[in-house]
């Protein structure tokens, strides 16, 4: 609980990179912690308790933060902008390297790298509203517990290392946190990830190959897919569902391979999906819900692209934004980095074609909208259409709808080393 609080204390006023340092301190704490509680049994409620307050308040903890802090850097303008311009030069000189002595070329990144950690702290150090933030976030399975109604449940997955006494290394282990409105909290051992993970890979596999298929699926592959469900659900969910008596309503938390599962499609023992059992909602952490309480405010407003101009310049792109101060000298290099293409070879011999039709569609969803809204909309075409403009006038919008392409490049870009 000392490293937890001072984790709070530290990643106020430092560096992201000192901050995620101090965060693997932590974690090998906690890893510790839990460890020896599965050794020692996990069944008496005050260590239950514990268990699962410290899982609902680590998790994912270091990126909430640094998400928080960089949410009111509007407060520290002229700083943040310093801080923008810096991160560039410093990846202007990543990429042209030495061009005379290489100590005259470390001093000047050293130099530039120091300002940025230096702005960094300044930006945490006097952001009140991030401070006034990390204060609000005193979590426990009880505050979670009078969050959720009545015949709901709250299932937080942990991924630890699972650290066995007398042996070197650890082990990658699942673990649960259960949370109910009306029951104290369960914490459920679902054993090595070494058995868990291979059954993740086999059900992604089988959704990929299906996906593949040019026609329907068939009875073969109804089969195939429930059985790999079934191995899955018996690892993952059957030793949690004894505890969910009288549950309708499941957040699921997950963590590791398993955010890469969707629980509503997984089979029981009664060959019933999980979705006809229970209505699902996803969550990144129970912490969500406190958020969720906290940020009620509604966004106004439908903000729609299509049809973009992929070979707009920055010089254009920028000029289209309300403040013509954004299409300054400074500004426009560094926009025009945006445009650099990928290093991945694969999606540099991407061809993007223009998209005509999302026009129509985005010119028709404007048209639905006044006719059954008294909101604004803003709808952005060509240049228009642009990274800039996204970030600058999307949020706080009820409806954001982006008709552009997209791609996945499923492991075919791996840094090479």
């Amino acid at each position: 609980s000392i490293r937890h609080k001072n984790l709070f204390d530290f990643v106020e006023v430092v560096p992201e990179k000192d901050a995620l340092i101090y965060s693997q301190h932590l974690r090998n704490s906690i890893n510790n912690y839990i460890s020896c509680n599965i050794d020692f049994g996990l069944e008496q409620g005050g260590t239950r308790k514990e268990v699962s307050d410290l899982l609902l308040s680590t998790k994912g903890q270091v990126s909430d933060a640094i998400f928080e802090r960089k949410k009111h850097l509007k407060r520290l303008l002229q700083t943040a902008e310093s801080l923008r311009l810096a991160k560039y030069e410093v990846s202007q000189l990543y990429v042209a390297g030495p061009s005379e002595g290489v100590d005259d070329y470390r001093n000047e990144v050293d130099s530039l790298t120091a300002g940025i950690d230096r702005m960094e702290a300044e930006l945490a150090f006097n952001n009140s509203g991030y401070r006034q933030e990390i204060n609000r976030r005193t979590i426990s399975s009880q505050r979670i517990s009078r969050l959720i109604p009545a015949d709901a449940a709250v299932i937080e997955y942990v991924l630890i290392d699972y650290l066995r006494p007398g042996f070197s290394g650890a082990t990658p282990r699942y673990i649960a946190a259960i949370i109910t409105a009306k029951d104290e909290p369960v914490i459920v051992d679902l054993g090595d990830a070494y058995k868990i993970n291979p059954l993740i890979d086999d059900y992604r596999k089988e959704l990929l190959r299906v996906a593949k298929l040019e026609h329907l699926p068939t009875t073969l592959d109804l089969t195939a897919y429930k059985k790999i469900s079934e191995s899955l659900f018996q690892k993952v969910f059957a030793p949690i569902k004894k505890y969910l008596s009288d549950t309708k309503l499941i957040f699921v938390a997950p963590d590791g391979g398993l955010n890469l599962v969707s629980f509503a499609g997984l089979l029981d023992d009664e060959n019933k999906y999980l979705i006809e059992e229970y209505a699902i909602q996803y969550l990144s952490s129970a912490r969500d819900l406190i958020r969720l309480k906290e940020e009620s405010t509604v966004g106004k407003g439908l903000f729609a692209i299509g049809d973009p101009d992929y070979d707009a310049t920055a010089l254009n792109r920028l000029a289209e934004l309300d403040n013509s101060e954004n299409a300054s000298a400074e500004n426009v290099q560094y926009a025009s980095t945006r445009n650099v293409r990928s290093g991945c070879s694969d999606f540099t011999k991407t061809i993007v074609s223009s998209l005509p039709g999302t026009r129509t569609e985005v010119e028709q969803i404007g048209l639905n909208w006044q006719k059954s809204n008294t909101e604004p909309a803003t709808l952005c075409f060509g240049s228009n259409a642009s990274e800039e403009r996204f970030k600058a006038k999307a949020p706080g919008n009820r409806i954001i709808h982006l008709a552009t392409h997209g791609y996945f490049l499923e492991g075919a870009c791996v840094p090479k080393t």
